[in-house]
């Protein structure tokens, strides 16, 4: 298994998404790293605290996706398995960069780790990113576990979540921190939301360690508990 973990590298930004992207394309033939992909092609790529950016991370989705694409007589060079993009500044632009990944991946994919992004869905052009981003998964046949913890995903992000899912396999889904505004401030969309619970295995929602606090101890006058870092974790 080729286990592609970049959180030691000193570089960071564009720079390590170029760095990351020349590895990649290190395993497509007839690169000397081929001999190897191919006799182990899966591949965990983890790029955790990076900051790579949009920009960084388009590199990076250009390699992945050629590598992906690749498959000689010998089979292919990349299967990917896990791929961590937590605290890495992305934002909804990213998504639409990982979406042909996903379908690429769709026979592989079985963790995808966004959090800690600013991945946020208010504009219509983010609405059209989300839920193709979401259709990403349609095909997706031993995905475990996606992961939106500490985004600020919006009301939007769930309306969408809820008419794409609906019609998808059952999952296990951790809902962000705004699921509460969402509840009390849009009828609708909790019935919805508590719906699609239905379909699904478990449904909860966590919190900071912070936030595990009992009631007793809370300020009732302090915003920090709206704030917390409450996350979209989605497990199959």
């Amino acid at each position: 298994m080729g286990r592609l973990n970049y959180i030691n590298r000193k570089i960071e930004g564009l720079k390590l998404g170029n760095a990351i992207s020349k590895d990649l394309v290190k395993r497509i033939p007839p690169s000397a790293g081929s001999r190897a992909a191919f006799r182990d092609p899966v591949v965990e790529l983890d790029v955790s605290g990076k900051g790579l950016s949009d920009e960084g991370f388009a590199e990076v989705a250009s390699a992945l996706i050629e590598s992906l694409k690749f498959n000689g007589d010998q089979g292919r060079v990349v299967r990917l398995e896990e791929l961590c993009l937590t605290n890495n500044r992305l934002s909804a632009t990213s998504l639409q960069a990982l979406s042909p990944i996903i379908k690429l991946a769709s026979n592989d994919l079985r963790d995808l780790d966004l959090s800690e992004n600013n991945i946020t869905i208010n504009t219509e052009a983010e609405v059209a990113i989300w839920e193709d981003f979401l259709m990403s998964f349609s095909h997706c046949c031993v995905l475990r576990r996606m992961d939106f913890s500490r985004n600020a995903l919006g009301p939007r992000a769930f309306e969408v979540m809820t008419r794409v899912y609906a019609k998808q396999e059952a999952v296990d889904l951790v809902l962000p921190a705004d699921l509460e505004q969402v509840q009390s401030n849009e009828r609708r969309t909790s019935t919805e939301i508590a719906g699609l619970g239905r379909r699904l295995r478990k449904l909860s929602v966590v919190s900071d360690p912070d936030d595990l606090d009992s009631d007793e101890n809370k300020d009732p006058k302090s915003d920090r508990h709206k704030g917390s870092g409450h996350g979209l974790s989605a497990v199959l």
